[in-house]
């Protein structure tokens, strides 16, 4: 995230203005950190990798005073409805996402 961030961090204080960031998302499959705009079905699923991605970028981006919140994508309460694997409710990076909110979890 690093050169990313740098951006966004050099802009907000530009304008003197602090971020929000609406959309940080990951599938739970295989290969999510390294495309995580998407990833095939047939890469296999992987809710332990999501869970990872999900904390690397909430720990950084919530670390950097400018970022007044995140906004994780995306949460089904019908995991049935997301066949694409970005929700994360009910699935390992539930738990990651409510930690870094200082809330608790009813995920596995």
């Amino acid at each position: 995230m690093g050169s990313r961030l740098d951006e966004m961090v050099a802009f907000s204080k530009q304008v003197d203005r602090p971020l929000l960031i609406t959309e940080v998302g990951y599938q739970s499959r295989d290969g999510t950190a390294q495309t995580p705009w998407w990833v095939d079905a047939a890469a296999g699923a992987d809710e332990g990798e999501q869970a990872a991605c999900y904390g690397a970028a909430l720990q950084t981006l919530l670390d950097e005073p400018v970022v007044r919140g995140v906004f994780p994508w995306m949460a089904y309460f019908d995991p049935a409805a997301n066949p694409d694997g970005f929700d994360f409710i009910g699935k390992q990076a539930e738990a990651v996402v409510a930690n870094h909110y200082g809330g608790a979890s009813a995920a596995p």
